[in-house]
């Protein structure tokens, strides 16, 4: 008869101990942080250059690819010519503070050989006449039509490529 009594009392102080620890850490519980986002001041625009031919894939990659907070804001499946500039105009939701671009290219190859009016070919080091292609895609951002931020990206390796490009709006500077 004690058994049964002492198993039901240890029962009971386990529940009590774990309903005050939950009560307690409800209490020392740190209050959630805010993020306060303040939309920033004037129209954005993002441009973009690529050194060399770009065209989507049958693997899904596109030509070229703009995204921004989760949202596409272009994408391109058809060929893109070396030299051409690609506008992205009246981009949504900049705040003040960083935002980050992520710029996707799809460089087109056809046969090993360098496409598109400004492709760099070099002798890859080390080998025995391998050309390597340095491809570079130029992104600017623009804030009422000033460029306030401008990256060049550089690829070596062959296939698509994709990069973040930080800009710090409201602030002194951007960065990579």
């Amino acid at each position: 008869m004690i058994r049964p009594v002492l198993a039901v009392l240890i029962a009971a102080s386990i529940l009590l101990f774990v309903w005050q620890y939950a009560e307690f850490t409800d209490r020392i519980r740190p209050a959630p942080v805010r993020i306060v986002e303040d939309a920033a001041a004037g129209q954005f625009d993002v441009r973009v250059v690529c050194t060399f031919d770009c065209a989507g894939n049958d693997f899904g990659s596109p030509a070229l690819r703009v995204r921004f907070r989760d949202r596409v804001l272009m994408e391109r499946q058809e060929s893109v010519a070396a030299g051409e500039v690609i506008t992205v105009r009246n981009v949504p939701d900049v705040k003040q503070g960083f935002n980050d671009f992520l710029v996707q290219a799809t460089p087109l190859e056809t046969a090993g050989a360098a496409t598109g009016a400004f492709s760099l070919e070099a002798p890859a080091p080390g080998s025995r006449g391998e050309t390597a292609i340095a491809r570079a895609v130029r992104v600017e951002i623009l804030q009422d039509g000033f460029v306030v931020a401008d990256e060049l990206l550089w690829s070596g390796s062959s296939g698509p490529f994709g990069e973040l490009v930080r800009i710090q709006v409201g602030g002194a500077g951007h960065s990579h």
